[in-house]
């Protein structure tokens, strides 16, 4: 995602909207939205600042704050197909795919053979598993110069694809062993996706809720504790471990560790003590 310059008229105090841009630039995201926001005190009709300040808000992890003030942008400016597409992206990161593929629909709508919209609703309806409509838009996006691999493209255009991956969409079922996920004896097993293993057990992470019902954050910690799985190497296969963050019923954060496994598929479970989406 690039941060998008603006030429504002000269000013004889400081231009809160550069500065911000720089400093998003340099990966300093806190102090960027401390920009955008003095900026929007001044301009609260600056569309752009409101979704640079948005794309600050999701690489910090802050889904709801970003959704928003990507919609904000889109209020001022309808026509402005970026503030879609990256409403989507972040609606994919907490496991909307309805929600984010509508958006990238609006995107396509304003701009119809923009590549990364064509990539990006390419994934979802992968997701999805709209396998034809994937494969279409997959296709075109890499004919506009979107860098996708061969491999990729003829794997979701392959009328064998269902059969051979898992898609994560839901959780159906509540675990009742505690041990589940817990242990890398006992973990979470989603298998391989279009992307690879890793790409699923993000699907399944960001489909979990703490017990305030948002979502949780994560991050790959390393691998362990091996298990026996046909699909292994040499029959031994490895989990590999998340910790995860989220807050508890009083509101403080907390933090645990979840093994998770994409050598192997078993309907995965939520694990006690925590919840997943409502329909």
């Amino acid at each position: 995602m690039l941060f998008l310059g603006l030429q504002l008229a000269a000013q004889d105090d400081v231009d809160f909207y550069q500065l911000g841009g720089q400093l998003a630039s340099e990966g300093r995201f806190e102090e960027a939205i401390l920009n955008f926001e003095k900026e929007l005190e001044k301009e609260p009709g600056n569309y752009f600042a409101w979704f640079n300040k948005a794309l600050c808000e999701s690489y910090l992890g802050r889904n709801r704050e970003s959704i928003s003030d990507f919609s904000k942008a889109i209020e001022l400016n309808p026509e402005y197909h970026k503030a879609y597409l990256n409403r989507a992206l972040v609606k994919k990161d907490i496991a909307d795919y309805e929600g984010a593929l509508l958006d990238v629909n609006k995107c396509l709508g304003i701009v119809s053979d923009y590549p990364e919209g064509l990539f990006h609703r390419g994934v979802l309806n992968e997701y999805l598993m709209k396998y034809e409509e994937a494969c279409e838009d997959l296709t075109r996006a890499k004919h506009l110069g979107v860098e996708i691999r061969d491999q990729m493209i003829e794997t979701a255009c392959s009328e064998e694809r269902a059969s051979n991956y898992a898609n994560i969409l839901k959780l159906k079922d509540q675990a009742d062993d505690k041990t589940y996920g817990y242990s890398g004896e006992n973990p979470v097993k989603v298998g391989t996706g279009l992307f690879g293993g890793p790409s699923n057990q993000r699907a399944y992470l960001n489909l979990l809720r703490d017990s305030q019902g948002m979502p949780v954050t994560y991050e790959r910690t390393g691998s362990c504790c091996d298990y026996k799985s046909e699909n292994g190497l040499f029959g031994i296969a490895k989990t590999d471990e998340y910790e995860v963050t989220y807050l508890n019923k009083k509101g403080k954060k907390k933090k645990v560790k979840l093994y998770i496994s994409f050598y192997d598929f078993e309907d995965p479970k939520v694990p006690v003590g925590f919840r997943t989406i409502e329909d």
